[in-house]
């Protein structure tokens, strides 16, 4: 069957049930997280215990874990700083610029061993897969308050999923399991 650009490696419910270990055992050492409605909500401003609990969990087991988000150095800066990850900010995703960066910086790694988690098609998947980076796709964490340009990339995210149906039943039948928004 053929990929889509959008096309996710996979598909969870949220950050916390990813297999972590069998990433590791797909040679996977390099985990990039986008921020806002993949680890924690936009209107917040910094990480719970839990989620630096989490981040440390996966370097604990090896993962070189790292923060790229299209939002401004002062909100990444201070949630990086506090989860003790490297972090990139502005990234502009879906563009190649923030993943060109990440993989300039981390060089001694190849393509095949990073993977990209977050919460929309259009920035997060299509953006990693743009540079050869397979994405992990995750529910996002609160769609009410979102940027009235993420809006827009949700109405047209919803276009691409339901043609899934059609083109990829396996990856829509994933996405609309994780999805409350999406309507059959």
């Amino acid at each position: 069957m053929k990929k889509s650009k959008y096309t996710p490696y996979d598909c969870f419910e949220n950050i916390y049930l990813i297999d972590y270990d069998k990433l590791s055992l797909d040679n996977k050492k390099v985990i990039i997280f986008d921020l806002d409605n993949t680890i924690m909500p936009y209107h917040i401003k910094r990480p719970t215990q839990k989620i630096i609990d989490f981040m440390q969990s996966l370097k604990d087991k090896g993962f070189i874990v790292i923060l790229l988000s299209n939002s401004p150095k002062k909100r990444i800066e201070v949630i990086g700083e506090l989860l003790g990850i490297d972090y990139f900010y502005r990234a502009m995703k879906p563009f190649k610029k923030g993943y060109k960066e990440v993989l300039s910086k981390y060089k001694d790694y190849k393509k095949d061993e990073f993977v990209c988690i977050g919460d929309q098609l259009i920035t997060d998947v299509f953006g990693a897969r743009r540079v050869g980076i397979d994405c992990i796709l995750v529910k996002p964490i609160f769609l009410d308050n979102e940027h009235w340009y993420t809006k827009i990339n949700r109405m047209n995210e919803r276009r691409i999923i339901k043609k899934f149906r059609n083109t990829n039943p396996v990856v829509y039948t994933k996405i609309y399991n994780i999805r409350g928004d999406i309507k059959n």
